[in-house]
């Protein structure tokens, strides 16, 4: 079984909860990626501002306070001022504390390893100046200027040099990984976006495609069934009522409508047999002879349940035969027999027999369907039997038609053969009445030949 077939035989409540699932499922998805997205840009966010930019920041209130402590000890150099001199040593300290206090925030901010060892190289120059510039801030102490000024010219100068170029360094350094942390970002943004976006067109596609399966498994067939039962309730009755072999709820409404629709074939069946019954009865009222009531009688007949020809045969108590007294499109032919015994081919055997007799493999000299554009043997022949409320036979309509009569077709000789026979013993007792009237006037020229005895069972 495909799986377009076990979707569409799942309920209706199901597969509105399989897309609601679907769908839940890919909102869930397509947030998911947009919050693993913007978790990932928000890390590179944070990762910029606590690792690099807090630490260039720190890096350059350090490289300040560096440049500042050689200013302060080139001005106390040249200050021959004992208390500026020892102010001047107190904003000194102050600065290396609050150097302390820099490098130390600065230093919660490094993770690499290539920064450490940056870090190390630093910190091994610093040290070096550190103890170059005690010394010439000793022999300014002391007032030895001379000393104090070629140390720090010769060795401390250029020392503080290269700590600020190790210094530099380390901003360079934290500055690239700035610029690495925002191209990350960037990236991941770039990426994220692109991601979304073929989600959001993934998910709309999916949205499209469970939108086509519900029409196709859901609108089209209740919009097919309804249109279905637009028609029935119109008046037509020949109308295809598919999805009937689905297990869900269409298919039971398919199956309720195929139900409602043979309820109003059998309706129409039953109206149609009803009308033409009544159509045919109309037509043989006031008729006062069998003779004008065969030929009217096949000429409503034959047509209406589609056969090409009829022939009515009377049943005379009399001589107990059956006599040819009325047609519809019957061509008369030399040598056919216009009188059957009962018993005597399939008109005479039908009256024997008290049923109906049908043949289907039709000679091709038995009777014709002529036109005047040729003729053709029926294909089909029925032989009905007239009888009375006791059983009597009357008469046997015999139909040939180019196809077999249809269920309807059938039920409507079936429901005019007991109108038939009661119009045919209206008939008889009227003539007998006629008869007796006539011999009341007449008696000389009565008949007095009785009657033969009634066929019986």
């Amino acid at each position: 079984m495909s799986p377009l077939q076990i979707l569409r035989d799942l309920s209706i409540t199901r597969k509105l909860s399989l897309s609601f699932l679907v769908l839940t499922l890919m909102v869930l998805l397509v947030g998911w990626v947009a919050v693993d997205r913007l978790a990932a840009i928000n890390g590179s966010t944070v990762e910029m501002r606590n690792n690099w930019l807090i630490g260039i920041q720190k890096l350059g209130q350090a490289d300040s306070l560096i440049a500042d402590e050689r200013r302060l000890a080139t001005t106390h150099l040249l200050s021959e001022n004992a208390m500026d001199k020892v102010q001047i040593d107190n904003q000194i300290k102050a600065g290396r504390m609050q150097f302390d206090a820099t490098w130390g925030s600065y230093l919660s901010t490094v993770r690499s390893a290539e920064e450490k060892v940056l870090i190390a190289d630093f910190r091994q120059k610093y040290e070096l100046y550190l103890r170059e510039i005690d010394a010439v801030m000793d022999h300014s102490r002391a007032y030895r200027e001379v000393e104090a000024r070629a140390l720090l010219l010769s060795k401390a100068g250029p020392t503080q040099d290269t700590v600020r170029s190790a210094m530099h360094g380390l901003v360079a350094y934290n500055q690239r990984g700035a610029i690495h942390t925002v191209v990350k970002a960037a990236e991941l943004f770039e990426s994220g976006w692109k991601f979304i976006a073929i989600l959001v067109l993934v998910f709309v596609l999916v949205s499209a495609a469970l939108v086509w399966l519900m029409q196709q498994l859901l609108l089209q067939p209740i919009l097919r069934l309804t249109r279905a039962l637009e028609a029935l309730a119109g008046g037509r009755s020949d109308v295809i009522i598919a999805e009937r072999d689905r297990s869900d709820e269409i298919g039971r409404m398919a199956q309720g409508l195929l139900a409602f629709q043979s309820t109003v074939l059998a309706h129409e069946e039953t109206a149609w047999v009803k009308n033409h019954a009544t159509q045919i009865v109309t037509a043989l009222q006031g008729l006062d002879n069998l003779t004008e009531f065969a030929r009217q009688l096949m000429l409503e007949l034959t047509p209406a349940v589609g056969a090409q020809v009829g022939a009515y045969y009377s049943y005379d108590k009399s001589t107990q035969r059956l006599t040819h007294l009325g047609s519809y499109g019957y061509k008369h032919r030399k040598g056919l027999v216009q009188h059957f015994a009962v018993g005597e081919g399939i008109v005479g055997q039908c009256a024997l027999e008290r049923s109906p007799i049908t043949l289907s493999n039709v000679p091709q000299d038995y009777v014709l369907v002529a036109s005047g554009l040729g003729a053709t043997t029926p294909q089909f022949v029925l032989a009905v039997p007239v009888m009375a409320s006791d059983r009597r036979i009357l008469a046997v309509v015999e139909l040939a038609s180019l196809v077999k009569l249809n269920p309807k077709q059938q039920a409507l000789i079936d429901e005019v053969l007991p109108l038939i026979s009661l119009n045919i013993e209206i008939l008889e007792r009227n003539q007998h009445t006629r008869e007796l009237l006539a011999q009341s006037l007449h008696p000389a020229s009565a008949d007095p030949t009785l009657a033969q005895p009634a066929l019986r069972d």
